[in-house]
């Protein structure tokens, strides 16, 4: 047993009435006045009620989901700001102690500490070939 097709008939030819054309995907068009009665006589009193609810539900679903997407947009832009933030800061902290140990070593050298110039100035070396090896291998690609 099958049961109706919740379509409204196509109008024949002489009946006056354009041809419906189906609607684009998304698109949220309500029925006309005669497909609702037509509905509710197919498919029984409040039909086109409950049509029209089913419609009005996916639309405030897909509003939801837009506003959904926008903020998820925004809070992504956030976490951008926040990562070049941490970048820079990264960066300006790194170049000040880089500049502070070339500092210590330039007042060792001119003090005559020549072999504690050149212990600071190795383990510097080490320090930055460690940093840069060690966050290239951690980098995701």
């Amino acid at each position: 047993m099958t049961s109706p097709s919740p379509d409204p008939p196509t109008p024949e030819a002489g009946e006056g009435s354009a041809q419906r054309q189906p609607s684009a995907a998304g698109s949220w068009e309500l029925p006309s006045a005669t497909d609702i009665e037509k509905y509710d006589l197919l498919l029984g009193g409040g039909a086109a009620e409950r049509a029209l609810s089913l419609v009005e539900r996916r639309f405030a679903l897909e509003v939801e989901d837009q506003y959904q997407r926008r903020l998820d947009a925004e809070h992504r832009r956030r976490l951008d700001m926040i990562n070049v933030g941490f970048r820079l800061a990264g960066v300006l902290v790194g170049a000040s102690g880089f500049a502070g140990c070339l500092w210590i070593a330039k007042d060792f050298v001119d003090r005559g500490a020549t072999t504690q110039a050149a212990g600071l100035l190795g383990g510097i070396a080490a320090a930055l070939s460690a940093i840069f090896l060690g966050t290239r291998s951690r980098t995701p690609r």
